[in-house]
């Protein structure tokens, strides 16, 4: 396994430029279908009912069918189709939260909420473990492995998929060591391409961008270390300590799960806001 970190440790600047193109090129791609139906159809005969979970499915990207706006052609106010837009968007996003189910654990952690942030937290002997997540600007589409259609093909469809950076704070002994990490991209989980020991293969689902010790409180003029210029074996063993205390493959999964049920609350949430909003005179 530490083999394995080392040449993904190795591979990470290089292959950081690739899969940034390639996402640009994807978001390109995305704007046409991926669905059966033309979106103009689907627009023409429900503008109000396209909900932003159904444009993902349309569109496979993050760009949103309300980016291009549709010429009004008939008498109308602006607050009174968005009020339309807002009451059919509701509804949608609130069958969606049903059809998820009851709300995601991340078993082993005490989970505190407050707008945008979500705190983990829980102690490992002696150390108090604090790992912070802010949902805001994490949400993407991926394919949705779940949809099938008729004959049991894959549907092609996109599901939305909130997947945050996430730094981890360990304090141990009046000293806290800071980590900055980002989950990896779906694309980036090529297994094909995998190098293999001893006829098994391990891919981390997250990488650690910067690497810090800090007493106190972390200010500008602290040295944070870069992942991208780490030693592979120092890295290995940073990963290494992060998976003894919990924070591995498995956690980062959980935390996906929780943080995409609970940005789409939120989601629901703004728009029940701006809908009161909208409603008085």
């Amino acid at each position: 396994m530490s083999a394995l970190r080392s040449v993904f440790t190795c591979m990470k600047s290089v292959s950081r430029s690739a899969v940034a193109m390639q996402s640009s090129q994807q978001r390109i791609i995305g704007l046409g279908l991926t669905g059966q139906r033309n979106l103009s159809q689907v627009a023409a005969s429900s503008p109000f009912n396209v909900s932003r979970s159904l444009t993902q499915k349309l569109l496979g990207s993050s760009t949103y069918l309300s980016q291009k706006r549709f010429v009004q052609t008939k008498t109308s106010t602006g607050d009174t189709e968005m009020s339309d837009f807002l009451r059919n968007e509701i509804q949608a996003e609130k069958e969606s939260l049903k059809a998820t189910g009851k709300a995601v654990q991340v078993k082993g952690w005490d989970v505190q909420t407050e707008d945008a942030d979500i705190t983990f937290r829980k102690k490992y002997g002696s150390e108090e473990i604090k790992v912070v997540v802010n949902v805001n600007h994490a949400v993407d589409a991926e394919h949705d492995e779940d949809a099938t259609e008729q004959g049991g093909e894959e549907s092609g469809l996109t599901k939305m998929v909130c997947k945050p950076n996430f730094h981890v704070e360990i304090l141990k002994g009046g000293s806290t060591l800071w980590f900055n990490c980002a989950m990896s991209p779906t694309e980036d989980m090529d297994h094909d391409e995998a190098p293999e020991q001893g006829g098994e293969t391990y891919e981390d689902k997250f990488n650690i961008e910067e690497f810090s010790i800090y007493k106190g409180k972390l200010e500008d003029k602290t040295y944070v270390m870069s992942g991208e210029i780490m030693d592979g074996g120092f890295y290995d063993n940073l990963m290494n300590m992060l998976d003894e205390r919990g924070i591995n493959s498995d956690f980062v999964s959980e935390v996906t799960d929780f943080a995409t049920l609970y940005e789409q609350k939120l989601y629901v949430n703004l728009l029940e806001n701006l809908q009161d909003i909208v409603k008085k005179n």
